[in-house]
């Protein structure tokens, strides 16, 4: 059985796929934000302010 090589540390990897799904959140909350309606909301507004302020802190200290 053949052994894999990693050509990245570990710690490395994760903070890659840390700021990666974090800033697809961002993304993903900003639209929700943007395209807000108040009868069919993807998420409620509140609830996308909230998520997309701490992912925004949070994208802001890993970087």
């Amino acid at each position: 059985m053949s052994r894999r090589i990693y050509l990245y540390p570990l710690w490395l990897r994760i903070w890659h796929w840390s700021n990666a799904l974090l800033f697809l959140v961002l993304i993903a909350t900003g639209v929700s934000m943007h395209y807000a309606s108040l009868d069919k909301p993807l998420v409620p507004f509140e609830t996308a302010i909230a998520v997309h302020n701490v992912s925004g802190v949070a994208l802001a200290l890993l970087y």
